[in-house]
């Protein structure tokens, strides 16, 4: 926790404890720290940087992780109901014809 800000949180840590000796891993570690980032004219607590610490033997791993250039993506769309009633279609196109036009096999 900050100082300056009581009751956020600002960094997580991750330990493994009572690691089995026969498992391959010996020591597993993660630390997350966060920040305010300003997006789009707001902000937000966000994650800043990882670090991801892993031992298996003498050897020692270790991943660093930077979270930046975040961005707001956005689109805006507008749906209009038109209220005008269409004029009804001529009786000729909605009776059902009594042969088909010439070259179309029957139904």
């Amino acid at each position: 926790m900050d100082k300056e800000t009581p009751h956020k949180v600002l960094r997580i840590t991750l330990q493994a404890t009572e690691i089995p000796p026969s498992f391959p891993v010996q020591e597993a570690r993660t630390t997350l720290d966060f920040d305010y980032a300003d997006i789009g004219g707001r902000t937000f607590l966000l994650p800043l940087r990882a670090e991801i610490r892993m031992r298996h033997d003498r050897f020692l791993s270790r991943n660093l992780i930077e979270f930046r250039l975040y961005r707001k993506f956005s689109a805006d769309a507008e749906i209009k109901f038109d209220t005008v009633t269409p004029d009804a279609l001529p009786d000729d196109q909605t009776k059902e014809q009594a042969e088909p036009p010439k070259g179309l096999p029957p139904k």
